[in-house]
């Protein structure tokens, strides 16, 4: 879920590598086994804590998206994320996409959004929302010529804060190197991560079996460091934020 068109990124918690972290071999088994190349759980934090944040800033320079973390509601039963999305003219999610566990409401509160949920296309005007169901393929777009503002809550939250922010990072080193799409790799690990919230939008058994052996593969050799210190130098940038 790579965005294409914006400026600046940071990102969720991400372990500083130790001298006795696992073997190659060790990270391919956690590639398979758990999230990527990382065993250890990320800390929620509390109620307190969270309304004494700062609000969360990722902006995409690929997609033209400008997305604040509003709240965070980690509450078993009840998890959520809600975040306000302000899409630049003409900018877009890249390509279409599926969440296989998480719902979806758009709200437009300024502007308008054309949607793509399954075969169905959408107009969106202000005022007006769009709920997507876990597993439904769909793709937006901001096709006027002032920018939407929108409201989005994901239910359950999982891990898409941390999705988002690491979607923006990538976008920024793809955009910094001036190349036209992301690298294999990196897009490889950011689909192993986080499965759980993202998927392709056909064939998505296959193409998540395959992306955890790519993974393990690139696990194992240690080609995972790039992604990694992206995930990591985000994180600084968002503990400066919060």
């Amino acid at each position: 879920m790579f965005a294409q068109r914006s400026e600046s990124a940071h990102l969720g918690s991400w372990r500083q590598p130790k001298n006795d972290e696992p073997s190659t071999k060790g990270r391919a088994d956690a590639a398979v086994n758990g999230r990527l190349c990382s065993a250890e759980p990320e800390r929620v934090a509390t109620a307190e804590e969270d309304q004494q944040r700062s609000p969360a800033v990722v902006e995409n320079p690929l997609s033209g998206e400008r997305i604040t973390i509003l709240r965070r509601d980690t509450g078993r039963g009840g998890a959520s994320l809600v975040w306000e999305l302000v899409l630049a003219p003409g900018g877009q999610v890249p390509s279409s996409h599926a969440h296989p566990h998480q719902q979806e409401r758009f709200t437009v509160l300024r502007g308008e959004l054309e949607f793509r949920l399954g075969w169905r296309r959408l107009h969106v005007a202000e005022g007006g929302s769009v709920t997507v169901p876990p597993g439904r393929v769909h793709h937006f777009a901001n096709r006027s010529g002032v920018p939407s503002r929108v409201l989005v809550e994901t239910v359950p939250a999982l891990q898409m804060e941390g999705l988002l922010r690491t979607a923006a990072a990538l976008a920024q080193d793809q955009h910094r190197a001036g190349r036209r799409l992301p690298r294999l790799v990196d897009l490889v690990l950011f689909m192993r991560e986080f499965e759980s919230e993202v998927s392709a939008p056909l064939a998505q058994s296959l193409i998540a079996l395959a992306v955890r052996r790519l993974a393990s593969v690139i696990c194992s050799l240690g080609h995972d460091r790039r992604y990694r210190q992206l995930r990591e130098s985000s994180a600084c940038f968002a503990d400066k934020q919060a």
